[in-house]
């Protein structure tokens, strides 16, 4: 079941019934994953009866009640489909049931259309999208636990050192670019190791507090926030303080 959340992220964009009669919650205004390969789009799914009712209802409950936030018009409208009567819910079924057995006949002609090679080309986007999104998801949760930043290596550190060099005026950025790693290649050596010391350490700080960050993951049960060295250094516990003793009296006991 669509949480109230969910439906109002799928119509907030339904404005009047001719836009709403073409909405879906699972099609965005941009390009299918099949278009931007090249190949035809894939069929539609019919709107749902909840969407139906939407369509239908919608503006005019929007009209009722002018003064109520997006997300509470969608909870209205939830509210309202919950109540209406079975005659008019069946008929919404009805329309989707007749248009799903379309949608599905469609689906599988449009699959039998692909060759094996379009076929793995659409598998191997969906997979690519789908690592994406975990990496995005990844990053995100590393930033909402902390996770220290990386130190500038040296070379950032000149690069954004503005009083070292300046770009000018009519510069393009990757022209200013190549002219400040030149800068850095022909950058005496006293001068250079300002930056690199500088950045050393950080980098020993930034040691310190990543192995801390690590630990303090691993204790929270997010093993999957830190590198894998890491986790394999705190599987085994160490033991309670005095079972050295006790496994020594025992064995002299037994003696």
């Amino acid at each position: 079941m669509l949480s109230i959340t969910k439906i109002f992220q799928a119509t907030r964009s339904i404005i009047n019934p001719r836009i709403a009669c073409q909405f879906h919650f699972a099609n965005t205004q941009s390009a299918s994953l099949e278009e931007k390969l090249g190949l035809p789009p894939r069929p539609k799914r019919p709107l749902t009866p909840f969407f139906r009712f939407l369509v239908d209802n919608r503006p005019k409950i929007a009209k009722e009640n002018p003064n109520l936030k997006p997300v509470d018009l969608i909870q209205l409208c939830a509210k309202k489909y919950a109540d209406i009567d079975s005659e008019v819910r069946n008929k919404y079924h009805e329309e989707f049931l007749k248009e799903q057995e379309v949608y599905l006949k469609k689906r599988s002609a449009y699959e039998n259309s692909l060759s094996d090679e379009q076929k793995f080309e659409i598998a191997n986007a969906k997979q690519e999208k789908q690592d994406k999104k975990l990496k995005s998801e990844h990053k995100k949760k590393l930033r909402e636990n902390g996770k220290p930043k990386k130190p500038a290596s040296a070379y950032l550190r000149f690069l954004n050192d503005t009083s070292a060099h300046h770009r000018e005026p009519n510069q393009s950025y990757r022209d200013y670019i190549i002219s400040v790693a030149e800068k850095w290649k022909n950058l005496p050596e006293d001068k250079k190791q300002v930056y690199i010391k500088a950045s050393l350490k950080d980098h020993d700080a930034y040691k310190q507090e990543i192995s801390k960050w690590e630990l303090k993951m691993i204790r929270l049960g997010n093993t999957d926030l830190v590198r894998e060295k890491s986790a394999i250094k705190d599987v085994s516990k160490p033991r309670a303080r005095g079972s050295k003793f006790k496994s020594r009296s025992v064995s002299s006991d037994s003696d």
